[in-house]
């Protein structure tokens, strides 16, 4: 069974991405005046398979929204998934156009780091646990928050008139090899860290230039 990770995203049309591979839409009929080529698949065809794939999937009762895909160009078989987002209740499957289940794949079934994503997403997201995992995220947001803001607030009262008030870097302390291995490898982990660490960083050398010039 073709699967691509829930965390995966990027320039990929969303029906290939929950089909797990390339989609040929099936082609229309042939209409007066147009030549629209051979028919792959017949509107009939493909209306009978919808229906008993739909039938077979509200039977699986899998945890709504569930997302059906038809199959594509030289393909049988329907690809249904569980897109709620509680992600360790995802499940997928492979179908028959007949309605038989021909593989199902669970949250279990995935490999490590799948399941570590979806455990953190689902908690970020404050669906893993339901209203106590969203009362949580209030609190830590709202926690930072206030952290970010007394900071601020205990900054402007305190720093010299006319000063920065940031401590004076220390000339004969460098950085470890280790230490920044860490944090570059922190920055391409998290982007938004490492993009913020660089334009830390940036800033810092422009405003030494600006002092030494």
């Amino acid at each position: 069974m073709t699967t691509v990770p829930d965390w995966e995203i990027g320039a990929v049309s969303e029906r290939n991405l929950v089909a797990g591979h390339q989609v040929s839409s099936p082609k229309m009929d042939t209409m007066p005046g147009m030549d629209m080529g051979s028919m792959t698949m017949s509107d009939s065809a493909l209306a009978d398979g919808l229906n008993r794939v739909v039938l077979t999937a509200s039977q699986l009762k899998f945890p709504a929204p569930v997302l059906v895909t038809p199959p594509s160009t030289g393909e049988a078989t329907w690809h249904i998934r569980s897109d709620t987002q509680n992600r360790p209740e995802r499940i997928s499957a492979l179908l028959e156009a007949s309605g038989q289940v021909r593989s199902v794949q669970r949250f279990e079934d995935k490999t490590l780091m799948d399941r570590i994503i979806g455990y953190g997403v689902a908690t970020h997201e404050g669906q893993l646990f339901g209203r106590a995992n969203q009362l949580l995220n209030f609190l830590v947001a709202s926690g930072l928050l206030t952290m970010s803001v007394s900071a601020l607030i205990l900054w402007l009262r305190r720093r010299p008139p006319g000063q920065l008030g940031a401590p004076l870097a220390v000339p004969d302390k460098q950085i470890g090899a280790g230490a920044l291995a860490i944090l570059v490898l922190l920055g391409v982990l998290l982007p938004e860290l490492g993009a913020s660490l660089l334009l830390l960083w940036l800033a810092n050398l422009l405003l030494q230039t600006f002092r030494h010039s």
